[in-house]
């Protein structure tokens, strides 16, 4: 009962202003989708003269300001810093992260959703509770829509033409990033949640395939990406809370071959971290 009030008021920030974006699919339906955008044109002040120095070769203002809101937002993600919020992965100034949709943030949402309805619905809030279930099936809907690739069987980040958030922006299949990251299979985490009647079981299977693939599974666990662009969140490194989530979901999944992974990839990121 709490907790309630605060969940609600989390999911709104990132359901709404220039948080919310609105993407038509190629069959005309439009779906909202989130990201992240700092409200932020300044250096870091933790990282004040790394920001100064890396926007040193933008000789206008206007570019610095925009250089440090797509720094303070690749912070906001989590994942400071990475080739994935970048169109040229050896320049850091070309960090783009309001630019794009990512699937885990997403992925988070649909999940909060979820419990926001569930909660809602154990305190006898019938009308939050069915509003609730409807935004995560909304959710579940647009993400299928917009991240997922039925080619490499992954749900891939999506980039917009531009950040404007007031526009209805058009889907091009051309604007997923098709490179590898760990993120592409967050999803596996809330596989109940992308799974079910209106779902064909099976691609599980195709999923994993894709996973093993990947190049992401390694020796010492799961690598962030299989690019070594020289940022901390890309190969080699991997790190613990995408190493839980992958494992919790694979083992969640309902699949033996899955779980059997998990429990394999669960052994080596003990043993990297104890050797």
């Amino acid at each position: 009962k709490k907790c309630l009030p605060s969940l609600v008021k989390e999911y709104n920030f990132w359901n709404s202003g220039v948080h919310k974006v609105t993407i038509r699919d190629l069959q005309g339906q439009e779906h909202s989708l989130s990201r992240f955008y700092a409200f932020w044109n300044s250096p870091r002040p933790e990282s004040a003269t790394i920001d100064k120095k890396s926007a040193s070769n933008l000789l206008s203002p206007i570019d610095k300001g925009v250089f440090y809101r797509q720094v303070a937002s690749a912070a906001e993600t989590g994942w400071d810093f990475s080739s994935r919020w970048m169109s040229n992965s050896s320049d850091i100034t070309t960090l783009s992260t309001t630019f794009i949709i990512p699937v885990d943030l997403n992925t988070y949402l649909c999940k909060v959703e979820l419990d926001i309805a569930i909660f809602a619905k154990k305190l006898g809030d019938v009308k939050t509770s069915e509003n609730f279930l409807k935004a995560s099936k909304a959710r579940k809907s647009a993400m299928k829509s917009i991240f997922w690739n039925q080619e490499k069987n992954q749900w891939l980040d999506y980039w917009l033409n531009s950040s404007d958030c007031e526009v209805v922006h058009q889907f091009e299949a051309r604007n997923q990033n098709d490179q590898i990251f760990i993120s592409n299979f967050i999803p596996i985490w809330n596989w109940g949640l992308f799974s079910g009647v209106d779902e064909d079981n099976s691609i599980l299977e195709s999923i994993l395939k894709s996973f093993q693939i990947s190049g992401l599974v390694q020796p010492a666990g799961i690598a962030t990406s299989i690019l070594n662009s020289g940022q901390q969140w890309d190969y080699p490194n991997g790190w613990a809370p995408l190493q839980h989530i992958i494992i919790e979901g694979l083992s969640n999944s309902g699949s033996k071959a899955a779980r059997t992974l998990s429990e394999d990839i669960a052994v080596r990121w003990i043993r990297t971290n104890y050797a």
